[in-house]
């Protein structure tokens, strides 16, 4: 048997463990290859390969220890040798393996043990072609470990772990540094071995082979999901990912979507609205790193470059969930599910005419935001077992933290991010956040979804300075019914039909609160049969409501708002005649009921109806501020349209996802916050075509200060409800990107601005290379496009620096419009700018009136704003001030 019982890292010098980590390794492939099926434990691929890696860059007894199981040592032992206790190989390597564990282990043998293996020819043709498509953890193994690293001497090993830690990739490496890191910031390698400098990190035990008995509830808090408009059920939906990567031209930009990916069908008619003449001219970027396409060069040149390529990432959802059930989703990078179709189509769609949603609603020409864009897919996102599709899909911190090292590796040069967590992280927990930290140093532009959580406070997710957070609005275009909304092109057999409330129609055995809300299986066939019914919003999703009514009338329904949905309407492509109401018509309809003996409705089919008004409005789902996270930040930045909203869909989900629906479309009709993210993400990368020079922060700068805030009508925009919206709910106001390319003015900001702002903030070790001056700072000193002071008392004075990108010889002259019950005062209200790119620095004091004290809540907020003009441009900034 292989001595384990005997070895101690204390006693035994690097290299010698290293001459035993290779054997061992040996042992993990053998055992592989020749043990009896009934010692096999779940032994693929990516598990060995995970084994051999711990083994061979922890120090053996950690690995041993603290990442093996009983099963998996006992498999090692047998492996070794017939007869338990001799210790040698016994056996030669087994041919046949895949390529990609066949050489890492041929390179472990040669680089440990000598060219004592015939195989040195075959390494050498190996390692040319070895792709990793099966061994993404180990792309640094290549650049560091066959290095001169392994050839340092003994006194420079504490250098040698440093050098370990820097070969990872950069988030995984910031959390390993971070869970090393001692009190006084520094992280001591002299006392930790290899193996705790891999076990020790959070993100890697969350890649433990074996799931331990009794403790899913562990990964809980690794669950991230969708911002998909779903919002009347606790969990969201899947994830979306843009980025946008510079080519040549204006427009010709790369738009990379980490999601549920894109539509699967390799068709022309599938794909007419991914594909572009003039794109096809081009050839492929360069600079974007070929291992884009492994696995996808079919789709890929059926996509005619327009998708310039694609990946998934599943580790971290299988090691929670186990093997993906592939009748579920598609383990590869294509969409079975139709979110990211979606928000792809939407960011970077070309111009297709002729096209509408089920039954011709929304007729017309499509268009992405970036028609000349080209997509590059990261797929992060899964099924969840037992659950049904309408319900969403699931992300992992692992993978989303993969993804996003891929997406900045490949130099993007935007990601748009429709993810949000259930609860707001703090930065340092928060793998979205820290993902945009590392892609701003290298000025990728991040937008994000502000989430579906609303209309409550504190909701927000996605709230870092340095990120793009979008809220949803809506559109000037609606779905009208006699009463209504609907985009259900279903006729009723007869003109009238006995209208119920469902709570009337219940099954003995629920609670006519639940019954009221059709949930499934609340309804009785035999009382609902023949009959339209009139159902709530709240528990359950909608399409879910229309199921259960197809299931138990199969005649219509009416969705009724409540209350806080107000006149917001979603139209979802229902399996029967249906239509939705605002809660002022759901009052009107049950007080129908109740005054007639025997009330009568009839459901027609709606019709696109254009220039609505009033429009926008602000979805009651977008989730809203201030951020408990960072409450010195306003956000969210800004809204765009989230509101049924019309993009391309995958032919492997229908359009309501549900189990009973077998329907296929080529465009569908959602809502949320994942529908507004990606149209900043198409707006962003026409902005960097424009100004390819401009800072991420200079464009998040653009986008605020042009935003606009009055409506088709001319008024202030409003909630769902008619009430005056804020900027907790818009920001600095609705996108209008033709306003974007010139703001006259911006607010920068460097990567060491938003370090400083993390200090100020009590986060210190994000950026090991950086360290927090003893200077005090507070996070609103931040060179932000907007002010947020969440607790004044007597007087608050904030500095700006303004950066001229208009026209030289420039003055600007300064107003406010004050918060009610304070004064504000800008200093200088002059500034000149003598040339392009010229700097200028000014205060803004924020100061509660004496004489308004008693008027001005404590407990609530109130908004104002500050301009600068200089007769063509408007560079505006909102105010939310709250007393102390």
């Amino acid at each position: 048997m292989f001595p384990f019982s005997y070895f101690s890292s204390e006693s035994i010098s690097d290299r010698q463990i290293s001459i035993l980590i290779h054997r061992v390794s040996m042992y993990v492939t053998i055992a592989t290859a020749t043990a009896s099926p009934e010692n096999r434990v779940n032994r693929t691929d990516p598990t060995i390969c995970k084994m051999i890696v711990m083994g061979f860059t922890g120090q053996l007894r950690g690995w041993w220890d603290n990442f093996l199981d009983d099963d998996k040592r006992e498999a090692i032992f047998n492996a070794t040798n017939d007869k338990p206790g001799k210790g040698n190989l016994g056996r030669p390597l087994r041919a046949g393996r895949s390529d990609a564990v066949y050489t890492l282990m041929l390179t472990i043998i040669e680089h440990f043990g000598g060219r004592f293996t015939n195989q040195y020819e075959n390494i050498k043709t190996l390692l040319n072609g070895l792709k990793c498509q099966h061994l993404g953890e180990f792309r640094w193994y290549k650049d560091t470990f066959l290095s001169s690293i392994m050839d340092l001497p003994e006194s420079k090993y504490d250098h040698w772990k440093a050098k370990f830690i820097d070969g990872l990739p950069p988030l995984f490496a910031e959390r390993v540094r971070k869970s090393l890191r001692g009190s006084y910031g520094e992280v001591q390698y002299s006392e930790k071995t290899y193996g705790q400098l891999i076990v020790a990190s959070e993100v890697n035990r969350r890649l433990a082979l074996s799931k331990t008995p009794g403790r899913d509830t562990t990964f809980n808090d690794l669950k991230i999901e969708v911002e998909h408009l779903k919002r009347e059920i606790v969990s969201l939906k899947q994830n979306q990912m843009i980025s946008n990567h510079r080519i040549s031209k204006i427009e010709e930009k790369i738009i990379e979507i980490p999601e549920t990916s894109f539509t699967s069908k390799v068709k022309d008619k599938d794909l007419e609205y991914f594909e572009n003449d003039e794109i096809d001219k081009l050839s492929p970027t360069e600079d974007l790193k070929r291992d884009y396409f492994l696995g996808m060069m079919q789709i890929v040149t059926a996509h005619k470059w327009k998708i310039i390529g694609a990946r998934y990432y599943i580790k971290g959802y299988e090691q929670y969930y186990g093997p993906l059930n592939r009748t579920l989703d598609y383990r590869s990078p294509r969409d079975k599910d139709g979110h990211g179709t979606h928000t792809s189509s939407t960011a970077g769609g070309k111009n297709v005419p002729n096209v509408s949603a089920i039954g011709g609603f929304a007729s017309g020409t499509a268009s992405g935001g970036a028609p000349l864009a080209r997509l590059a897919i990261y797929k992060v996102c899964w099924a969840i077992p037992k659950v049904g599709k309408e319900d969403g899909n699931t992300c992992f911190d692992e993978d989303m933290l993969a993804a996003l090292d891929d997406a900045i590796a490949d130099g993007v040069d935007v990601i748009s991010i429709s993810i949000g967590t259930k609860e707001p992280q703090p930065f340092d927990q928060d793998s979205i956040a820290i993902g945009a930290l590392h892609a701003t140093k290298k000025n990728i532009v991040v937008s994000c979804s502000a989430g579906n959580s609303g209309p409550a406070p504190f909701t927000l997710s996605n709230t870092a300075p340095w990120i793009i957070t979008v809220g949803a609005s809506s559109v000037d275009r609606t779905f009208l019914s006699p009463f209504g909304q609907t985009v259900t092109p279903y006729k009723l057999k007869k003109k009238m039909y006995p209208l119920v409330y469902a709570k009337e129609v219940i099954n003995s055995n629920v609670t006519k609160d639940l019954a009221r809300q059709c949930l499934p299986g609340s309804l009785s066939s035999e009382k609902a049969k023949g009959k339209i019914v009139i159902c709530l919003r709240g528990h359950g999703t909608r399409v879910e409501k229309g199921g259960e009514m197809k299931r138990a009338a199969e005649i219509g329904y009416i969705l009724g708002n409540s209350k806080t949905n107000g006149a917001e309407l979603a139209a979802d492509a229902h399996l029967l005649p249906a239509t939705a109401v605002d809660y002022k018509s759901v009052v009107q309809i049950l007080n129908y009921i109740k005054s007639t003996k025997a009330p009568m409705a009839y459901i027609v089919p709606g019709k696109t109806v254009l220039h609505t008004k009033p429009a926008p409005y602000m979805a009651s789902f977008t989730s809203r501020g201030p951020s408990a996270v960072a409450p010195d930040i306003l956000k969210p930045d800004i809204t765009a349209p989230g509101l049924n909203i019309l993009a391309a869909w995958s032919g492997g989900s229908s359009p309501t996802k549900l189990d009973i629906d077998n329907r296929v479309v080529e465009y569908n009709i959602i809502s949320g916050t994942s529908m507004s993210c990606p149209h900043v993400g198409g707006a962003v990368a026409l902005l960097k075509a424009i100004h390819p020079t401009w800072s991420s922060a200079a464009i998040r700068s653009a986008l605020i200060t042009s935003t606009g805030l009055q409506n088709n009508v001319g008024e202030q925009i409003t909630d769902a409800s008619g009430k005056p919206a804020d900027p907790f709910q818009f920001g600095g106001g609705h996108f209008r990107p033709s306003k974007t390319a010139d703001p006259g003015l911006v607010y920068d900001a460097s990567y060491q601005d938003y370090l400083l702002f993390l200090c100020a903030s009590g986060v210190e070790d994000l950026d090991k290379s950086f360290k927090c001056p003893k200077k005090s700072y507070s996070p609103r000193d931040l060179n932000y496009p907007s002010l947020a002071i969440p607790s004044l008392n007597g007087t608050v004075t904030v500095s700006r620096r303004l950066t001229n990108v208009g026209v030289p010889k420039s003055v600007y002259f300064a107003s406010a419009k004050p918060p009610l019950g304070f004064s504000v005062e800008i200093s200088p209200p002059i500034l000149s700018f003598k040339y392009v790119s010229s700097k200028r620095t000014f205060t803004i004091t924020v100061k509660a009136q004496s004489d308004m004290m008693g008027s001005i809540p404590r407990d609530q907020y109130v908004f104002g704003s500050y301009s600068w003009n200089d007769g063509i441009h408007n560079v505006r900034s909102p105010i939310a001030v709250k007393l102390a």
